[in-house]
């Protein structure tokens, strides 16, 4: 695997030139030791290479001819670009065989110090017109290639936030002289005002939290600091034993004993999501949330802080008269109800132990209810599709759909090899699990947990009382586990390495963007 260096120079002005000279930028890209190009044709910046191409056809012709295979893609005003840190990631990048690689997208690297690369042998047939084309071609089309992540933590969450391609002009001569022009030097002169953010053509592609154009990762800015979308499980008891839940597999025999998540814990939690950027509080189980005693305090506690929407998820069994009118008068925002069936044989195979006449006359209650006290409370029907119930789904959807304010479908999946399911994988090479971008869990015995369906703590982190929210979502574990999900990378403790799941969670699908539409 041979480098070429690439810097688009056509929009450079004469601050940019004389930002290069001081900085010693094109110094430190001839210390790669990689043939020099520059993307664009103006003479005037031949001084530092002869090598210019405006034409992705001729730039691809080059670097096939002298048996160069990647480009390293460096924008002009990457003043405090990292030779270290470069020459690191391509010897990472050559060792793989990875067809793009990437010191920017979710590698907590401040923006402009380290570089992306690209492959160009699967390429060629595109319709493609500038190394930037290329890139979001790549991103956009993520599953078609290998795309290697830079894994190693370099600096802190607030630091990695900052864009190293600053406004030199503030700076005296004398300042910028001494500067040492690695990621050091560039921390210890960062001030407030100083920092400007990067911004490129991006329309219809996902953005990460600074704003670049990203496969996967983090989303937003406010995500990237803290979890968005906050889950409780809050008790392992159940009434049901459903076919596809591990209360009817191994789940009741593993060490089982009923368990309720503390209130002042929950409180904790609650708390420490005031004033925050919270885009969904859920209230569920690892079993039937209406059996916790302080369920309705939790409800009420959460939307007493403004922290929220706050939703319910239940079986419905015990959505009696009394506890459907103190949900809908606590301003809970949702109640989703698993219901699986449109009729009472197929409901009695799938959720055991439930009455589907009982669950049915509480759900149409409830809708009654809310029609006449003029509510917001917004009901939601869930369906399981399995086996059982395949055919009965667009009866399903007609039937409730004018009903309620959503009819959710889901794909069965096996909570993590908790539940034997029949089904053909699909993919060879697996997107990352979004849990660990957007939710953080609270198990009923009160430990942060990423996974809502690790039915058996695998992926816990550690108690709620010994933490918080924040500091576990920039833990070093939760940045390994996501780097490993980022790079198809397991390591053989994790347990996701053995899921099968993710096929049954699409990035681009989440529970909080149905919250959202709602």
């Amino acid at each position: 695997m041979m480098f070429v260096s690439l810097v688009d120079v056509r929009d450079v002005d004469a601050s940019i030139i004389a930002l290069w000279e001081k900085t010693g930028f094109f110094s430190k890209i001839k210390e790669l030791g990689h043939p020099v190009i520059l993307w664009g044709s103006d003479s005037k910046f031949k001084k530092y290479s002869n090598l210019m191409f405006n034409d992705i056809n001729d730039l691809f012709s080059f670097v096939k001819k002298n048996d160069n295979s990647v480009v390293v893609h460096i924008l002009p005003d990457q003043y405090f670009l990292d030779i270290n840190i470069v020459k690191n990631g391509l010897k990472r990048m050559h060792d793989s065989n990875a067809d793009y690689f990437t010191q920017w997208e979710h590698c907590r690297l401040p923006v402009g110090i380290g570089i992306r690369a690209f492959s160009t042998n699967k390429l060629l047939d595109f319709s493609l017109k500038s190394p930037m084309d290329v890139i979001k071609h790549i991103i956009k089309c993520r599953q078609d290639f290998s795309v290697l992540y830079d894994d190693q933590r370099y600096v802190s969450f607030e630091d990695s936030l900052l864009d190293s391609r600053l406004s030199l002009s503030t700076f005296n001569t004398t300042k910028i002289n001494n500067i040492s022009y690695d990621l050091q030097g560039f921390l210890s002169i960062v001030e407030d005002g100083d920092v400007f953010q990067y911004k490129e053509d991006v329309h219809n592609y996902l953005m990460d939290e600074r704003g670049i154009p990203s496969g996967y990762g983090f989303e937003t800015l406010a995500c990237s600091d803290f979890p968005t979308y906050i889950m409780f499980d809050i008790t392992n008891k159940c009434n049901s034993k459903c076919t596809h839940c591990p209360h009817s597999t191994t789940f009741v025999h593993n060490n089982y004993e009923t368990k309720y998540l503390d209130f002042e814990l929950y409180k904790k939690v609650i708390d420490e999501c005031k004033g925050r950027e919270i885009h969904f509080i859920r209230i569920t189980a690892d079993g039937e949330p209406l059996l916790h005693p302080k369920l309705v305090d939790m409800v009420n506690y959460a939307v007493e802080q403004n922290v929220g929407p706050v939703g319910l998820t239940t079986n419905g069994s015990l959505l009696s008269a009394y506890k459907s009118k103190q949900l809908a008068e606590s301003d809970l925002f949702m109640i989703d109800i698993s219901l699986d069936a449109i009729n009472e044989e197929t409901y009695n195979k799938i959720r055991y132990g439930l009455s589907y006449d009982t669950v049915r006359e509480n759900v149409m209650r409830l809708i009654d209810y809310k029609a006449k006290s003029n509510s917001r409370l917004k009901i939601m029907l869930s369906f399981v599709k399995q086996e059982d119930n395949i055919g009965e789904s667009e009866e399903f959807r007609s039937y409730w759909e004018s009903l309620v304010d959503r009819v959710l479908f889901r794909e069965m999946i096996s909570n993590v090899n908790a539940v034997n399911i029949k089904k053909k994988r699909v993919r060879n090479n697996r997107w990352p699990c979004a849990y660990w971008f957007r939710r953080t869990v609270i198990n009923y015995e009160g430990v942060i947990k990423a996974c809502p369906v690790d039915w058996e703590n695998g992926t816990a982190y550690m108690p709620i009382s010994e933490s918080s929210i924040y500091k576990a979502w920039h833990s070093d574990y939760y940045w390994r586990n996501r780097m490993e999900h980022l790079n198809d990378k397991f390591s053989d403790t994790s347990l996701c390495k053995g899921c099968q799941d993710w096929e049954g969670s699409p990035w681009g699908l989440g529970y909080e963007k149905l919250i959202k539409e709602l």
